[in-house]
Order: C-alpha cells, then sequence, then structure tokens
C-alpha cells in the first residue's frame, strides 16, 4: 500500500495538472485578444515588389521580336481597408522603358492593372497578415527597334504604386470637469499620450492635452512614417494625375473623423477640407470640443477614447534593371 506521503504526492500532481487543464484555454482566449488589439500596428500600408522569375540580361538576336516577361508582388501589410471598407483602390504600373522598344500586352497594354480588381484587404483581428496578389506583365521586346551603336539597351524599369489609405487611432485621453482642482481623487489626469503607429504609413504619433475648464484641447502630431510620398487626397490614383503632381499637391493628409463619444471635435487651420499639411514628414492640429458637449454626470473625470480617422493618397516607386543585348 502506497504510503501517506506517496498518496499525498500524487494528489498534489493531479491537482496542479488540473489547474494547469484549466488555465489553457484562458491563455488561448488572451493571445486572441491580443491578436485583435495588434492589427494597427506597424508602418507599411500596401507594398510592391519585383520576383525574380526571369533573366535581368537578355539576349536577342535577328529582327524577330522576343518576348518580356515582369511578375510583381502587391501585399497589403496594413490594416485598411476591412472588410466592410471594400476593396483597395489604386492604380500599378511599369514606366522608365522606350515604348518603342518594350511594348506590353498584358494585363493592359499601357502596363497597369487598377487595385480593384485584386482582392488586397488589410489585416484583420483574425489574421496578422493582409492580402497579397501576384501581377505578371507581359511584353514584347521590338528587336527591330535596338539600333544602338553597341546593340544595348539597359533600362531601370519602375514599379510604381499609388492607393488611397486610412489611418485609424483610438488613444485614451482624460476628460476632467476642473483640471486645476486637486481636492478630490480622479479616476485619470490629463496628459500627453506616446503613440507608435497603426498599421499604416501615416501614424499618429502624439497626443498633447491642453485642457481647460471649459473645453477639452488636443494637438495632435502626423508623421509619414512609410518609405513613399504622401500625395493630396483630393486628387485621384490615375497616371495622368501622378504624371501632373505639383510641389503643392504633396504632403497633405485630410481628417475624416476626430470625436470623442461620437461627438465631432473642431480643429483649427484646416479650412473647410480639413486638410492638415505635413513639413518634413511631420504635421500638427489641435482641436477642441466644449465640456458640456461631452460631459455626463458628476464624475471629477473619466477616460475616454480620441477617434481620430486620415485618409491620403500615397506613392511608392521600385526599380528593377535589365540589359538587352542584341547579337547579330
Amino acid at each position: 500500500m502506497p504510503s501517506r506521503n506517496a498518496r499525498g504526492w500524487v494528489h498534489g500532481c493531479a491537482i496542479v495538472l488540473l489547474l494547469a487543464a484549466i488555465a489553457l484555454p484562458g491563455c488561448t482566449r488572451g493571445n486572441s485578444v491580443s491578436t485583435a488589439e495588434n492589427i494597427r500596428q506597424g508602418t507599411e500600408g500596401i507594398v510592391l515588389s519585383f520576383l525574380s522569375t526571369y533573366s535581368k540580361d537578355i539576349i536577342v538576336g535577328g529582327d524577330q521580336k522576343e518576348d518580356l516577361f515582369f511578375t510583381l508582388k502587391a501585399e497589403n501589410r496594413g490594416a485598411y481597408p476591412s472588410q466592410d471598407d471594400g476593396n483597395a483602390e489604386g492604380l500599378i504600373w511599369l514606366s522608365g522603358y522606350d515604348p518603342a522598344v518594350i511594348t506590353f500586352e498584358s494585363p493592359s497594354p499601357d502596363a497597369s492593372v487598377s487595385l480593384g480588381e485584386l482582392q488586397l484587404r488589410g489585416k484583420t483581428p483574425y489574421s496578422q497578415v493582409g492580402d497579397s496578389s501576384i501581377i505578371d506583365f507581359k511584353g514584347t521586346i521590338n528587336v527591330d527597334k535596338l539600333n544602338f551603336p553597341d546593340g544595348k539597351y539597359a533600362p531601370t524599369i519602375l514599379g510604381n504604386l499609388c492607393y488611397r489609405y486610412k489611418t485609424v487611432a483610438q488613444p485614451q485621453v482624460c476628460i476632467e470637469k476642473d483640471p486645476l482642482s486637486f481636492t478630490v481623487k480622479k479616476a485619470c489626469t490629463a496628459g500627453d499620450v506616446s503613440l507608435s503607429s497603426q498599421g499604416a504609413p501615416i501614424a499618429v504619433t502624439k497626443v498633447e492635452q491642453l485642457s481647460t475648464a471649459t473645453k477639452a484641447q488636443f494637438k495632435l502630431t502626423f508623421r509619414n512614417v512609410g518609405r513613399g510620398i504622401v500625395v493630396n487626397p483630393d486628387k485621384s490614383c490615375t497616371k495622368d494625375a501622378m504624371a501632373s503632381i505639383q510641389r503643392y499637391d504633396l504632403d497633405w493628409v485630410r481628417i475624416e473623423r476626430m470625436s470623442i463619444a461620437g461627438k465631432r471635435l473642431a480643429c483649427g487651420g484646416t479650412g473647410s477640407s480639413n486638410a492638415v499639411r505635413l513639413v518634413d514628414g511631420t504635421g500638427y492640429v489641435t482641436c477642441s470640443i466644449a465640456l458640456p458637449d461631452i460631459y455626463q454626470g458628476t464624475a471629477p473625470a473619466f477616460a475616454t477614447p480620441l477617434d481620430i480617422e486620415v485618409s491620403y493618397l500615397y506613392k511608392d516607386t521600385i526599380q528593377q534593371s535589365i540589359r538587352i543585348a542584341k547579337i547579330t
């Protein structure tokens, strides 16, 4: 018969194993919540890359036409658009080549494809990876046009991407009935909030609270944290529109929503278009709301999300060098 100590040891192990089994589902649920919170992290939106599916050195001969292929991958590494927002909006196109030497047949004669034709939604609470798509550009080398002294043509092919995107941030702020009162215990105290990224190339990086006894006021900092350029969202993602961009069309974002508890804040200096200008990649705006519009009850202070949404066009360019040599 097992001793009393042995029986106690077995009983203790059984309890430990039972507690571990109970705790595991809780850990799984915790991970699910973490996943939902983490989709709005990262500094990228839609990203374009060349795939190495062809030789960069191409030898042609005679005057017959030769096929030419470029394969690009488009990945949405950000958090927009969601299922409710529909498909991504924008354009991918190739440039940097002499249209007399290289012509394209697909996906279009002008070597472009609309993002609306691709499935490129962003990350979700159930997937940390957004949609991706492969685009094959089929072209032709017009060998008879290679009338160069050394018979070589070495263009740098540009892969251009323009897309419409949004950044959503919901930092928690503190609303105080009397910011200068220190005689009562408060649930929170107003102060600055620092943020890093929101799963988009434009990020809200800081919220500074400047509240008074009559209004809640916030100074927001926006920053271009991606590798591309920001374009006024009033422009269109077309080849013609991008070719006609002027300096004053760059570095603008538009505030689509700035609210607390569904009540919209007034943002100074944005005009009727609610536009904010970025200088050297950084922009600022100050928004405020009267306390009576959002204050409920008699609590001296309460914490609440500041609901922020900004929209913009984002343009990025990648490149791939090739060399075409004609032998006679």
